[in-house]
């Protein structure tokens, strides 16, 4: 999808929220590279993403789509690129009596306390520093973690935390590259909760509704919803906002794509050494290499091949963003009196000329071609 289309695909209010971070410059750092992640086209560590949001807002289905898109849903977990850790594994350990409240739905499970923070964080900087991870799995049926009974966490290019206080705590919440927040109707949370509940972990309607009144609504109330305010992105409508899922997807491509195209200009210098080299399964193909592919061109030749496609890459970026900008001057300068146009238009010519700076007729470029 290219530029044009995606601006007026967003501006028809499929998202309002990702395309007020866009053209209106709200957050806009996640989508710039965030730490200096990808500014300079290549990654630096493990690209982290939070996904907060209400009890069955859809937080798992809007990652399980992501994972699918990226085609890593059918990959081994050893072999993954994209991996996705949920909170509930996080849950501490319940003493007797905690134990006994849970099993009558008298224990609060979306309070803070209810976690094992420690773990949750050690686990999260182990996958930052490209370590090895164990997480617990959780049985809801009993409400303690199985014994003996690990998920095995590999080193991965992104890495998707979800769950109701992703946000909450500080810590945490500064580990995050990308912050989402999956915003769902109340009703249709409710509903989905009560099936879940009732069909995957055996609990009766009286428990489940008497649990959401007395515990569930209050605590997203008090914790979840207030952490809205720290998300980059905001997906109304969970898994079926299709677009906002797309751009997320796109992002990550294209931090995965300039990963690999990195990786593709290393193992070629190590192949006109006569050194063996082994592609890793699972990895998603970059554009660039795909149309280098074959070719017999020098490595210095394909790295300036890289460099300037990235390059082009963040000045479309930076064009839209500034023509946007552009456009919200001049009407800014129309509504202002008199004397305080004189401001906006001398501003008003520094982003013209960093938007020609930007534009394709500063390269000789054929707009037609410069958003294929």
């Amino acid at each position: 999808m290219n530029f044009r289309g995606l601006y007026h695909m967003i501006r028809r209010h499929e998202n309002r929220a990702v395309f007020e971070a866009v053209v209106y410059g709200r957050k806009l750092s996640s989508f710039m590279g965030r730490r200096g992640l990808i500014m300079d086209g290549s990654v630096k560590t493990t690209f982290l993403i939070g996904v907060a949001g209400g009890t069955a807002s859809g937080k798992s289905t809007v990652c399980q789509k992501i994972m699918e898109q990226l085609g890593q849903a059918e990959v081994s977990d050893s072999q993954r690129k994209v991996v996705c850790i949920a909170q509930d594994s996080f849950y501490r350990e319940l003493s007797e009596s905690e134990t006994l409240k849970a099993s009558k739905g008298l224990f609060d499970f979306d309070h803070p306390n209810a976690l094992d923070i420690d773990l949750v964080e050690k686990t999260l900087q182990d996958v930052l520093n490209g370590r090895r991870a164990e997480v617990p799995v959780y049985d809801y049926v009993t409400n303690s973690r199985k014994k003996g009974q690990f998920m095995t966490i590999y080193p991965a290019d992104v890495v998707l935390f979800e769950g109701i206080l992703a946000f909450y705590f500080p810590p945490i919440r500064d580990l995050f590259h990308m912050k989402l927040f999956v915003d769902t109707d109340p009703d249709t949370r409710l509903s989905r909760r009560v099936m879940r509940d009732v069909q995957e972990r055996g609990r009766d309607l009286d428990t489940v509704l008497n649990q959401y009144m007395r515990f569930v609504k209050p605590a997203f109330e008090e914790f979840c919803l207030p952490t809205k305010k720290f998300a980059d992105v905001i997906i109304p409508r969970g898994a079926d906002n299709i677009v906002a899922i797309s751009l997320i997807v796109q992002h990550i491509q294209d931090l995965l794509s300039s990963r690999t195209s990195s990786a593709d200009m290393s193992s070629n210098s190590h192949d006109s050494q006569g050194q063996s080299t082994s592609k890793r399964r699972g990895s998603l193909q970059s554009p660039v290499s795909h149309v280098l592919k074959g070719k017999d061109i020098s490595n210095n030749e394909r790295k300036s091949f890289h460099m300037s496609a990235n390059a082009l890459s963040r000045k479309k970026m930076w064009f839209v963003y500034l023509s946007c900008t552009l456009l919200r001057f001049c009407l800014l300068g129309t509504l202002l009196p008199c004397r305080s146009k004189n401001m906006v238009f001398a501003v008003y010519a520094c982003i013209c000329h960093y938007s020609y700076q930007m534009s394709p007729i500063s390269e000789g470029i054929p707009f037609a071609d410069y958003y294929k």
